[in-house]
Formats: structure tokens, sequence, C-alpha cells
């Protein structure tokens, strides 16, 4: 069933859709335009406005999550996905823009994070360091926030999720916590993933001499049962928090369900900027 902020717009009257100001919509052809139309007439905004996307972006001063929205119709349209998989993508953005219930309770006490520290937006990403799709998502996103469309406007932090199903996993937290207490947690995390596929537990200290840290030290805090308690305890969190895969996404405390694509995922978080900024407009 539909949520109701995404129902079909059966009676409402339509107005001329506006797509071509939207950049991923002007380049569609005849077919995939009229389908991208057709979806935007028929699909309510979820936040700014109560109407459908066409609607609510042909009104004279459009909020900008119409266009984000039309945006992301547009894109999926011209990847050639069916409607029902564009309807239900769009429920999933709305349920990981708006609150639902009470916000995931994460411990974020002593970690550092990427972004400015005064940027109104926080991200939380529960990684396994063995997990590919961590690897290749988190440094666009660690990009974004630090060069990229996020630049003042998110702080991002990474908790640690082991997964047994990757060999290794903890291994590499293990070493990536040591460097946090030296400073150097981040220095870690890229060499990680930069080194993805030349892994093995035998690389660990040829990764922490490469990061600059005092080896002797870090061995020793690596092997410390304090250190591993910190590890069960983010494992925990994130169970608790009803993490079970990796990545797994929180933003401002909500859990990012929709699509693990960069693009998305910085429209997604651009928009929780203009939200709480009251730049929605």
């Amino acid at each position: 069933m539909p949520l109701p902020f995404l129902a079909l717009a059966l009676a409402a009257p339509l107005r001329a859709a506006p797509l071509d100001a939207v950049p991923a919509c002007a380049a569609l052809d005849e077919q995939a335009r009229a389908r991208a139309e057709a979806l935007a007439a028929s699909e309510h905004l979820y936040d700014c406005c109560d109407d459908t996307v066409a609607n609510c972006l042909a009104e004279p001063r459009p909020c900008k999550l119409a266009g984000r929205v039309a945006g992301e119709i547009c894109r999926r349209v011209a990847d050639g996905q069916p409607d029902e998989i564009v309807r239900r993508s769009l429920q999933l953005r709305a349920t990981s823009a708006l609150p639902s219930g009470p916000p995931a309770t994460i411990d974020l006490a002593g970690y550092p994070h990427l972004g400015a520290e005064d940027a109104p937006v926080t991200v939380v990403t529960y990684v396994c360091l063995r997990c590919p799709y961590c690897a290749r998502l988190e440094p666009k996103l660690a990009e974004a926030v630090t060069d990229g469309p996020l630049r003042d406007k998110v702080k991002l932090y990474v908790k640690l999720f082991p997964l047994k199903s990757h060999p290794g996993s903890s291994e590499a937290a293990l070493g990536a916590l040591a460097a946090l207490d030296q400073g150097r947690y981040w220095d870690f995390l890229r060499v990680a993933f930069d080194d993805f596929d030349a892994f093995s537990p035998e690389r660990l200290p040829e990764w922490a001499r490469r990061v600059g840290l005092d080896v002797e030290r870090w061995e020793a805090d690596r092997a410390d049962e304090a250190t591993r308690a910190r590890l069960v305890a983010s494992k925990r969190e994130g169970l608790a928090n009803g993490v079970d895969a990796t990545p797994s996404i929180f933003i401002d405390g909500r859990r990012y369900r929709a699509q693990l694509e960069i693009g998305e995922i910085v429209d997604v978080l651009e928009e929780e900027y203009d939200r709480v900024t009251g730049e929605e407009r």
C-alpha cells in the first residue's frame, strides 16, 4: 500500500510541469519525457508542498525539494527503471527524509569527524572494513563532505561494524581503533579502503607505519582487551539501531533507506541541509 505522502493524486487538477527547468529531465527523449511527466503528475511530495511533484514544481516559487524529486524521477526513467520501481524508490527516500519515531542512539564520544565543526547535518555510517560496498562508497562520501557539495553542510562520522562473513574484518577494525588512540583514525580508514584488494592481516602493521603510528604502541593497543570491548560495544550499538548490513547510514539519527548510490545520498543530504537551515525555497 503506498505511503500517504506519495499516494496517487487521482483528482488533482494538472498544470504544466516545467521539467525542462530540471537538468536531469531536459535531455529525455519524447517517450521517456512522457513517462516522467506522468510520474511527476501522479506522485505527491512528502514535504514542503502538499501536492503532486508536477504541481509543486509549477508553483511560482517552487520549493527545492520539488526539483530534487523531479530530478530523481527523470534519472530513474533515463536508466530504464519501471514505474513501480521509481515509485518504490521515492517511498524509500521519503522514509529516509522524514522522522519516524525517536532518533537512533549513537555514542560519538571520542570519535573524530570529517567536515566543519558547525555543520548542521550529522551523518554516521556503520562500516565493515572488509566490506567492498563500504570501500567504494565511503571515500566518495568523505570527499563530498570535505571538498565537494556537502562541504560546510555535513559532518561525517564512522562507527565500526565488522561482519563475520568478511574474513579479517575484526582484525582490521581493532587496528582502526588502535589508530584512533593515536589520532590517526581517518588516516587508517583511508588506507584500509585504498588498499582494500591487497588486504591481509599480516599487512596491518605496514598500514600502521604508513599513517605514521608508533607501531609498538599500536600493536599493544590493538591487542588490549579494552580495545576489543570498544569494538564489541560499537557492534552492539549498531545492532540495537537495526543495523544488519554495511554500509548503514544514519542522517541526524534517522536510518537512510534509499539507494546506496553516492549521487542520491548527496542529494538527500543536501535536502536535509535545506530543511534544518530553513533554505527549502
